[in-house]
């Protein structure tokens, strides 16, 4: 049997992004099904928008944006689909005619709690899955994500030519 591109160790290493994000496609893939049983008609990439919406009861494009640390345009893509299914409703933002206002229609808010019980049930899923890979994945993302965001990746490639030239 041929070996896998990715499965050399410095390629897999090099693509940690890649990897990441394969991750993150096969989980949403996964959890497809598992929304389809719970009843639940939300797209699996809107859910955070969606629970926001739950939690927070009305806000603007921006807002969401900002608490999901999500591009706006990806934000606006995810409103656009849970409006098409007539989940969110918008109207003027209080004190702004150019910003909308968004909140859970009555069918949202049913998906929000429906959303809720599936978020009980994932986080003891995920708990398993960590204790069957032993490592946190959870933590060890926010962990990247903290270390990355305080020396880029560019930074952190500099120090290294730096030292290889320097040794």
């Amino acid at each position: 049997m041929a070996e896998r591109f990715f499965d050399d160790q410095d390629v897999r290493v090099s693509f940690l992004g890649k990897k990441a994000l394969d991750v993150a496609q096969l989980i949403a893939a996964q959890a497809k099904p598992v929304y389809e049983a719970e009843g639940l008609e939300i797209p699996v990439a809107a859910s955070s928008t969606l629970l926001i919406l739950g939690r927070r009861a009305t806000l603007s494009q921006s807002e969401i944006a900002t608490a999901l640390n999500q591009p706006h345009q990806t934000v606006a893509q995810h409103i656009r689909a849970l409006e098409k299914r007539r989940l969110v409703h918008n109207r003027r933002a209080p004190g702004d005619a150019r910003a909308r206002a968004y909140s859970l229609t009555p069918k949202g808010k049913d998906q929000y709690r429906r959303l809720e019980r599936y978020l009980q049930v994932v986080h003891a899923v995920f708990q398993q899955l960590f204790e069957e890979i032993d490592a946190d994945l959870a933590d060890a993302l926010e962990k990247a994500e903290t270390a990355l965001g305080a020396v880029t990746l560019k930074q952190r490639f500099d120090r290294m030519e730096a030292a290889s030239h320097a040794a």
